[in-house]
């Protein structure tokens, strides 16, 4: 995963049962891609101390245009956005699930970051949705639910009059 720390937007990278350093240099390839990488306009890219962030990885970062920068050993404060973006996803979804399989888990957290991005309010942003639907914006009528993952995840928003 990887998030932008000023608007928090999350970006799946891949989900696999056997990380490499082919797979890690692959989704570096993808972050520092010109024209869709996650990382395209921004210049850091924070990492934790994982040893799948090989030399391999932070060149390849280096040579997309992006500077990684590792954090300190034992300080998951210096990297707090992805941390609570982690808990909550483990909180409000994960832990009330029982995956099965790779496509099970990818379907999940695919659809954690629909809510995260289009439902979800961030507290960090003032209560902000990250990407609010303007076809819901301004309604006057009345209360309606909407659901995701059978109503695990749930969004109340006006209809219109």
């Amino acid at each position: 995963m990887a998030i932008h720390h000023d608007t928090r937007r999350v970006q799946l990278l891949g989900i696999t049962d056997s990380m490499n350093q082919d797979c890690m240099v692959q989704q570096a390839r993808n972050l520092t891609d010109p024209d869709h990488g996650f990382l395209r306009g921004r210049r850091f890219l924070i990492m934790g101390r994982n040893p799948a962030f090989s030399e391999r990885f932070r060149s390849t970062v280096k040579a997309g245009g992006g500077e990684p920068v590792g954090i300190p050993p034992h300080s998951p404060n210096c990297n707090p956005f992805i941390e609570r973006f982690f808990r909550s996803l483990k909180e409000e979804c994960l832990n009330h699930c029982l995956p099965l399989g790779r496509e099970g888990l990818r379907h999940l957290v695919t659809q954690y970051l629909e809510y995260h991005h289009r439902e979800r309010p961030h507290a960090g942003l003032d209560g902000a949705v990250i990407e609010p639907d303007p076809l819901l914006a301004n309604r006057s009528g009345g209360i309606a639910r909407k659901d995701r993952l059978g109503g695990l995840l749930t969004m109340y928003h006006r209809v219109a009059a």
